[in-house]
């Protein structure tokens, strides 16, 4: 074949490759116009009520959900949720981290705070909701944070509250999972010392996505995820529950989360994670 053969055979092929990432482009401005319609609609008819009724009921978590189901509906991701779904109160979740939808998501079927690091707060929208909902807030990079945050925890497990935490202490790209950090496993094993009669627990969640392309990035901001997402093809999010784990006063705190990490790791899909 000569070279104006080639070229003539390749000349028909540039117009539909244009067209096509004109249309992806034209669909996701769409996508993103919905999305700002939809979180639109919940700070202005969701959000006021929400705040009214935390004042009287404190652990109410509807309008929480609301929110949840608005992001994930508006970004096309599905959640599927299994196993030892019915988790009791006081429970340290503690599960990997691929995304800030992980959050989103757990908060759609399960009514949850958050251990969140400090820059969420100051994330549009998605950091309003998350200082309404009393979300604990870590500096990451401070190691005497640790101990305000575990008092706070601990102060919310007295409660009847359930806390979410990532021990990761970063998000990976959903096919591994990195070292767990042991520090806030310790509450429980005080809990369990201090006031057995808590019966403080420590629940594991293993996160997965159907593609690559929800995970998040350290480095990348939350604004080119999210056009990302409107980009990509819808997503499905599987949360699979774990039974709890046992914990006594003489609990090795270290070893529960090597433990914890282990069995996430497996469900995963990584077993040999140390």
């Amino acid at each position: 074949m000569t070279s104006f053969d080639v070229a003539r055979c390749a000349a028909p092929c540039r117009p539909k490759q244009g067209w096509r990432k004109a249309t992806d482009r034209i669909l996701a401005l769409v996508r993103g116009l919905h999305l700002l319609l939809t979180l639109g609609a919940v700070l202005v008819f969701v959000l006021p009520a929400y705040v009214l009724c935390l004042r009287w009921r404190p652990r109410a978590f509807w309008g929480a959900r609301v929110f949840a189901w608005a992001v994930l509906r508006a970004l096309r991701v599905r959640v599927s949720a299994s196993g030892h779904i019915r988790i009791s109160a006081r429970a340290l979740l503690v599960a990997n981290h691929v995304s800030w939808l992980d959050i989103i998501a757990i908060m759609s079927v399960i009514d949850t705070g958050f251990l969140a690091k400090r820059e969420v707060g100051n994330w549009p929208i998605v950091g309003l909701m998350a200082r309404i909902h009393r979300t604990i807030f870590i500096d990451r990079q401070r190691r005497t944070s640790v101990v305000r945050v575990n008092d706070a925890i601990a102060e919310r497990l007295r409660g009847g509250h359930r806390i979410l935490v990532f021990p990761e202490g970063t998000t990976t790209d959903g096919d591994r999972v990195a070292p767990f950090h042991a520090a806030h496993f310790a509450v429980v094993r005080s809990l369990a010392k201090d006031e057995p009669a808590l019966h403080a627990s420590v629940h594991p969640g293993a996160i997965s996505y159907s593609h690559r392309h929800a995970a998040w990035r350290g480095d990348q901001s939350l604004a080119s995820h999210v056009a990302g997402l409107l980009r990509s093809p819808s997503l499905e999010c599987r949360l699979t529950f774990l039974g709890p784990e046992a914990s006594s006063p003489g609990s090795d705190y270290k070893e529960m989360a090597r433990r914890t990490e282990k069995r996430i790791a497996f469900v995963v899909g990584c077993p040999g994670a140390s």
